[in-house]
């Protein structure tokens, strides 16, 4: 008999984050994010750049409706260049 991949106790937690309402803004817990009593508890740190996802509005940037039509439904994939360490 194969061995169950969770335990009881794992499955219920997994369960129970059906029945948490998430924040449609940061994409938290809205019982943590919205709560005023909270509003000072939050610390912004400093912005971190993600350089896949510069490169990809980079490409899309000369990309419009005139020259593309539907260009919402469009995907840029990056990839990373091996630079033959």
């Amino acid at each position: 008999m194969a061995e169950p991949e969770w335990d009881e106790e794992t499955r219920s937690l997994a369960l129970a984050l059906d029945d948490v309402r998430m924040c449609s803004v940061c994409g938290g817990p809205a019982y943590l994010c919205q709560d005023p009593e909270r509003q000072d508890d939050w610390v912004a740190e400093a912005p971190v750049r993600c350089h896949a996802q510069t490169a990809r509005l980079q490409r899309a940037k000369g990309v419009t409706e005139e020259t593309n039509p539907h260009v919402s439904a469009l995907s840029f994939p990056v990839r990373l260049v091996d630079r033959g360490a």
